[in-house]
């Protein structure tokens, strides 16, 4: 179970990841994980549509960590989901399909993280690889 901080200067970071999540703009802020990993200026956006309008307060949220550093990476990944497990109420799907799936075939990896932002616990999420060429 990871643990991960991220810290948003704007007051209004919320309606920022909203807003980013249909635009596709990201919000910068500072994220930290129990590893020691710091990165500055990740990007972030909410992510998902039905589990974004379904699940109440816990919403998807999405980690550019090469947003404004092109080669900055966290565990080697230029991108992290943190997937709020709508409609799994156990939060396990993801990271235990990825990881059986992972001993016979390339797989995303996967695990689940505690998200702490700006400072308040927001729960335990499905943290997963992006899907993208890195995984190609």
């Amino acid at each position: 179970l990871r643990t991960i901080h991220l810290t948003f200067a704007s007051a209004s970071w919320q309606t920022q990841l909203a807003n980013g999540r249909t635009a596709g703009t990201n919000v910068p802020g500072l994220l930290v994980m129990d590893n020691g990993v710091t990165v500055t200026n990740v990007g972030a956006r909410y992510k998902g549509n039905t589990s974004y309008t379904m699940a109440g307060a816990k919403k998807s949220v999405n980690l550019d960590i090469n947003d404004a550093d092109p080669d900055a990476r966290v565990m080697g990944y230029r991108a992290i989901n943190l997937n709020n497990a709508f409609g799994d109420e156990t939060i396990m799907r993801e990271p235990v399909y990825f990881n059986v799936m992972g001993q016979y075939a390339p797989s995303p990896h996967g695990a689940l993280a505690k998200l702490y932002i700006n400072g308040a616990y927001w729960g335990v999420y499905s943290m997963v690889d992006q899907l993208n060429n890195d995984l190609v």
